[in-house]
């Protein structure tokens, strides 16, 4: 996990500035459809299946020329928009590439020519919003080497094909947001969502999506007690057996702790992401096994070669304590906070979302 977090897209978007992004607008064919999208829930998180739940209001501009005269609508009930808007992009479950799949897409309002509701910077006749409330599971890519100190990135795709339509996504980043303030068990939720654009392969054809980002952030206290600490001190309690003279003693606890160690390694493994590389507690786990072994063989060499005992012993804790300081550092620098978001070559400040939890322990103390 780092203190960063790299939004990377393959091209800039073809409408970055304001201007541009009128313009896009203002001429005849173009197709261009503006793209915001509020989060409401994150759930489910999966890892290792590589799915997360989502549910999220998709909003949608375009502008219909058939509608050019008509007054200001807020709401769709005034007039029928689904007559009157033959350009109306229209979603369904293959809108969404990376969905695994869509549980619903429901119309929630259509405005038209409504200021309030707009977009920033365009002022036109005919620009109609319309939004959709949309819930589903979505498939993502996870990397967990650094587990449990990982973060990761949450994505909805939405492609420019539409019900068979070819259009020009536009993201609107004004409108990307939170709807509401989606709270994770296991990870820390971070504001704002990223917007950007991905063009496909055969960029020939002109075949884009629309990435709407959101960064997310594991809580690692929970690991660190209950494994980490606790592997901690089964080593610390193996240095005692430099204290006994018998190698029989001393023999003992090492071998005692050592099938501890491998009975607790059991004990967690359901704990841990079944994955085919070493992630950071799998190297904090072997390096106790190594240390304990290393306290055994210390052990039998120091009585072999008893005028060799102390720095036998020192080279052991010198070793342990130099990892352990190592380790400490490299945790430290992985566990903080995310700051940044890199993306279309901007930089967004990331804000940790708190938790309804939090918010009330801070209001009993003050």
């Amino acid at each position: 996990m780092a203190s960063e977090t790299r939004l990377l897209v393959e091209e800039p978007p073809k409408a970055e500035t304001e201007e541009a992004r009128i313009a896009l607008f203002s001429s005849e064919g173009s197709g261009a459809v503006g793209v915001g999208l509020g989060f409401s829930r994150l759930s489910n998180v999966d890892v290792i299946n590589g799915t997360f739940d989502s549910r999220f209001i998709l909003l949608l501009w375009y502008v219909e020329p058939l509608l050019r005269d008509r007054p200001p609508t807020k709401k769709s009930f005034g007039w029928e928009w689904q007559e009157d808007c033959p350009g109306c992009p229209q979603l369904s479950t293959s809108s969404f590439p990376n969905a695994k799949g869509v549980l619903e897409i429901e119309l929630s309002q259509a405005c038209l020519n409504d200021d309030t509701q707009g977009i920033r910077g365009i002022r036109m006749p005919g620009l109609v919003r319309i939004d959709h409330w949309v819930s589903g599971t979505f498939f993502q890519d996870f990397s967990l080497q650094r587990f449990p100190y990982d973060s990761h990135i949450l994505s909805i795709h939405l492609r420019s094909v539409l019900a068979g339509k070819s259009m020009e996504l536009v993201p609107v980043r004004e409108w990307v947001n939170l709807k509401h303030e989606p709270q994770l068990v296991d990870f820390d939720i971070y504001d704002p969502p990223c917007a950007s654009l991905s063009y496909e392969e055969e960029h020939e054809c002109g075949r884009h999506r629309v990435i709407i980002s959101i960064a997310i952030q594991r809580k690692a206290f929970a690991h660190e007690i209950n494994i980490i600490g606790i592997l901690f001190l089964l080593n610390m309690i193996s240095f005692t057996s430099f204290l006994m003279e018998s190698l029989a003693d001393q023999m003992s606890v090492s071998l005692t702790l050592l099938l501890t160690a491998v009975a607790f390694k059991f004990v967690i493994a359901d704990k841990l992401p079944p994955v085919s590389y070493l992630t950071t507690m799998d190297v904090y786990l072997l390096s106790v096994f190594c240390f304990l072994g290393l306290v055994i063989l210390a052990n039998v060499t120091a009585s072999m070669l008893p005028g060799r005992q102390h720095a036998i012993v020192g080279f052991v804790l010198a070793l342990w304590t130099t990892f352990h300081v190592i380790f400490t550092l490299r945790v430290q620098y992985l566990r903080r906070p995310l700051m940044h978001a890199y993306f279309d070559g901007q930089v967004l400040n990331l804000t940790r979302v708190h938790s309804d939890a939090e918010r009330t322990h801070r209001i009993k103390l003050e």
